[in-house]
């Protein structure tokens, strides 16, 4: 759900209204001050209205799933910025599969050994992300995978703790690749309102992310699957729609997708807003130079 500076400026007055109400009538009880049948109901009245009020400001922030512009003139100095790191070593990559363990458990995350296969397949799969006090706070990795593993990963026939070396492109053939997969996207305490902004700006990055490394033609399929509700909201907010059905895959996960092209791409920017004043993102541009696949 997506609210502007306006709603929330609604909200905040009506909670001190209704907060000012509140002070008043409690003044009048301490003060001995008997109340009839009128007076009690103009109490209860605002009681409750302060309680709704407080419920439904939580209840916006909770639902915000991938953050406009807005919610950042809130909280955030446009000097302190986030920051992606890019390429990883293997110690961050350590960090980052701590991070998918925390966030996902061990059903739906794989032990550092799985993913140390995949570092030496193709170490440029993973980003890890550093908040404004550069302390790592997420992470996202995104497979370059083969046509035909792909489609039995869809159908259910493999899940994520398939994927190998022998599924995905390795970085010198990346640009062959037709369907990439989201292996996990994830930030620290995504309940509170830093964990919500931090969401916001590491899906920012990976959009980024895969313009940069594979947004070569017009047809590249995107897929994922949704292990938390969370991660359903934010896929379905950005246009993915169910291709497979949990009940007959072997994870019991939703399987995602969507065709993105540079237009649909740059329609998901204008929908997330420009964040990219908060988020350093320039790891990409000075990997891809020391690569001399740009110019």
């Amino acid at each position: 759900m997506k609210f502007s500076k306006d709603s929330i400026l609604v909200k905040v007055g009506s909670s001190l209204i209704a907060s000012l109400g509140v002070v008043g009538t409690i003044w009048g009880l301490l003060t001995d001050i008997k109340l009839n049948f009128l007076e009690l109901a103009v109490l209860v009245v605002v009681l409750a209205t302060t309680i709704f009020v407080y419920f439904m400001v939580r209840r916006s922030l909770s639902h915000q799933i991938i953050a406009s512009e807005d919610i950042f003139l809130f909280g955030i100095k446009e000097k302190q910025k986030a920051k992606i790191l890019f390429p990883c070593n293997e110690k961050q990559y350590r960090l980052a599969n701590k991070l998918a363990r925390d966030a996902f458990g061990k059903k739906d995350s794989l032990s550092f050994e799985a993913v140390n296969t995949w570092r030496k397949q193709n170490p440029y799969i993973l980003s890890l992300y550093l908040d404004q006090n550069r302390k790592v706070a997420g992470y996202f990795d995104v497979f370059p995978l083969y046509e035909d593993f792909e489609k039995k990963l869809a159908t259910g026939d493999y899940d994520e703790h398939d994927i190998g070396a022998a599924s995905m492109y390795p970085f010198d053939e990346m640009h062959k690749c037709t369907t990439v997969y989201i292996g996990g996207i994830a930030v620290n305490n995504p309940e509170t309102y830093e964990g919500r902004k931090n969401g916001a700006l590491l899906v920012r990055a990976m959009i980024d992310y895969i313009q940069k490394f594979y947004i070569i033609n017009d047809d590249l399929k995107i897929s994922a699957t949704a292990v938390t509700k969370c991660g359903s909201q934010i896929l379905k907010r950005m246009g993915f729609e169910v291709e497979v059905d949990c009940s007959v895959r072997k994870d019991d996960h939703d399987y995602y997708s969507r065709t993105l092209s540079k237009k649909e791409l740059n329609d998901i920017l204008q929908m997330i807003g420009k964040l990219d004043k908060y988020i350093d993102l320039s790891d990409y541009q000075s990997f891809l130079k020391k690569q001399r696949i740009i110019g």
